[in-house]
């Protein structure tokens, strides 16, 4: 950042510059007293702070939006097993409320390259948290299975245009592994509460709760006040300058492969089918719920890790290796018939699993140079989960669960093996956020 005035090199302080501002002719972030005036120093400061406090607003107003946005999502299951206890719905007719809202979610992601940067993201996002409140009021007062199977539809349509612009502006920062680590920590642990807040609660009260918090969460929006960062000028025009050749395209194409295939073994298998294996290995019915809590509090650790180590125990490439090591290292422990053994394991599963896919996210968002591809991982993640639980569902009819690990951990090396051929096979290399997309410019 080159200035005339008091901090440029023989300023008006007539002091002079230090060598290496004079070499470089750019000055310091931080002031000299033999050169800069406490004045200029304030002034620097008066103008510095202002943008990293609205910064600071739009990540965290884009953050909670992104968790209003998957809400829904995370706490699906126990919104279906309330359903069948309060409405008496039967699993088809759950199935067919789950499949509607993960029908409208599925396809407003996927198609957010196509029209992320053409919409106003303020109003946008408030529309669409205004519409899911207005569908969480209908299906609150009509309760019939054709009303929600429609209401939850909207609500996947809704809540896809609230995360997507959501999601692209926390990979738009310059470390977007540590940003979305964060947000996963904090939607996990408001997940994780309203969970085990909505038995007690009840199903129609919760629907009207619902409907209260995104009407009041549209002030939200207002925080999203600037432009995506790879709409910028600069930004566009690097990109425009390397004219994206199929590998840079392929790259984070194939991270988003490799990242769907260890969550389809990781949440669409294990976590989906925790009680059908606890069951396969003694253990009660009823212990299903600790099973779930074990790896909702692995979650939790294993979704603050990633922005607590950041790269300091090595490159995210060797951080998900590692973290899929762990994984499959813990199935051994899903086999034991001792409930202690299986609930560790599972906890420790799920840390390795959060992390893992923290990581997932910010490789995806670095290997993407064109800033729109990215946005889709959460609709090929669904997919993959979606693909996941319909193949263990299968496998686990037919075959032992000790057959179904084997598989799954032959499939988790396939994952890596599959990011390290987007990683080194030259198609793009992997860059820090810092140095490809700069910063948030509020």
């Amino acid at each position: 950042m080159t200035e005339s005035g008091p901090w440029a090199a023989g300023g008006e302080s007539g002091e002079p510059a230090t060598a290496c501002e004079v070499a470089t002719g750019v000055k310091a972030d931080l002031p000299h007293p033999a050169v800069r005036t406490p004045n200029a120093r304030d002034a620097y400061l008066s103008k510095v702070r202002p943008q990293s406090d609205r910064a600071t607003v739009l990540l965290l107003c884009a953050g909670l939006i992104w968790t209003l946005g998957i809400l829904p999502t995370n706490i699906l299951p126990t919104v279906l097993e309330l359903l069948r206890e309060g409405m008496k719905l039967n699993e088809s007719q759950m199935g067919s409320v789950g499949s509607a809202y993960v029908l409208g979610h599925g396809i407003v992601i996927a198609a957010g390259p196509l029209w992320l940067r053409r919409v106003n993201v303020m109003t946008s996002s408030a529309a669409a948290l205004l519409v899911a409140a207005g569908s969480l009021l209908f299906i609150s007062f009509f309760s019939d299975l054709s009303s929600l199977v429609a209401g939850w539809f909207v609500i996947g349509l809704s809540t896809g245009f609230a995360a997507t612009p959501a999601f692209a502006i926390l990979g738009d920062t310059p470390n977007p592994t540590r940003t979305y680590s964060l947000a996963i920590f904090g939607s996990t642990l408001i997940a994780t509460l309203i969970s085990f807040a909505m038995p007690g609660i009840g199903i129609v009260q919760t629907f009207l709760m619902g409907a209260i918090l995104f009407a009041i969460s549209t002030p939200l929006a207002l925080g999203l006040g600037r432009r995506l960062l790879s709409s910028d000028a600069a930004h566009a025009s690097h990109v425009q300058q390397d004219r994206l050749s199929a590998r840079m395209l392929a790259a984070p194409l194939l991270a988003m492969v490799a990242g769907a295939i260890f969550l389809g073994v990781s949440w669409g298998g294990i976590y989906n089918f925790v009680g059908v294996i606890g069951v396969a290995n003694g253990m009660e019915v009823n212990g299903a719920g600790a099973l779930v809590a074990a790896g909702l509090i692995g979650s939790l650790v294993g979704g603050i890790a990633p922005a607590l180590i950041g790269r300091r125990l090595g490159s995210p490439i060797t951080m998900i290796t590692v973290a899929m090591a762990a994984v499959v290292l813990t199935y051994p422990a899903l086999t034991f018939r001792q409930p202690d053994v299986f609930i560790a394991a599972l906890a420790i599963q799920g840390a390795f699993v959060t992390a893992a896919y923290a990581y997932l996210l910010g490789i995806a968002r670095e290997l993407d140079r064109s800033g729109r591809i990215f946005v889709a991982f959460p609709a090929i993640h669904a997919l993959g989960t979606a693909g996941g639980t319909k193949f263990t569902g299968w496998f686990l009819t037919h075959w032992s669960v000790e057959a179904f690990l084997s598989v799954g951990g032959a499939l988790i090396l396939l994952s890596w093996i599959i990011l390290f051929c987007a990683h080194y096979c030259n198609l793009a290399p992997l860059r820090t956020a810092q140095a490809d997309f700069g910063k948030v410019t509020p």
